[in-house]
C-alpha cells in the first residue's frame, strides 16, 4: 500500500512539535478526511499512537508521528501543512483533478465553508 506524501513547513513542525513535548496525553498528529462535493477535506489534529486502528497508517515526518486514515491515500496524493498567521493551515491535493461542485450532482453551487474570491471550489484549499 502507497503512503501519503505529506510537506510540513519548518515552523508547522517546530511549532507540533513544542505542543506535543509539553503535552503529556498526545504523541503525535493524526490527519482525518471528510468527503466533500469537492474534493476530499482534510482536517489535523492532536491523538495518540496507542489509540490506532487497523484502519490508521503509521508515518513520520523526522520527530514527528502522524497517523491518518487508509481511505485518505486512495483520495489524495499529498498533504501540505504551514503554520502561518498564528495558525496551521493545510491543503489536501487530490490524486484526481476534481471536476468541481457544478458538475456534480447535489452540490449546489458552491463549495460549503470555503471562503474564497473565485466562484465554485477551484479557489478552495482543505
Amino acid at each position: 500500500m502507497d503512503k501519503l506524501k505529506i510537506k510540513i513547513s519548518e515552523q508547522a513542525y517546530n511549532k507540533i512539535l513544542n505542543i506535543l513535548k509539553n503535552d503529556n496525553e498526545f504523541d503525535c498528529v493524526k490527519f482525518s478526511m471528510e468527503s466533500s462535493c469537492c474534493n476530499p477535506k482534510v482536517g489535523i489534529y492532536l491523538d495518540a499512537l496507542n489509540k490506532t486502528s487497523n484502519e490508521d497508517m503509521k508515518d513520520a515526518v523526522e520527530d514527528l508521528n502522524i497517523i491518518y486514515p487508509k481511505a485518505l491515500i486512495e483520495k489524495v496524493k499529498e498533504v501540505q501543512l504551514v503554520y502561518r498567521n498564528n495558525g496551521f493551515m493545510i491543503k489536501s491535493i487530490p490524486l484526481k483533478e476534481g471536476t468541481g461542485c457544478s458538475g456534480k450532482s447535489g452540490c449546489g453551487s458552491g463549495c460549503s465553508g470555503c471562503s474564497s474570491k473565485n466562484s465554485g471550489c477551484s479557489g478552495c484549499h482543505h
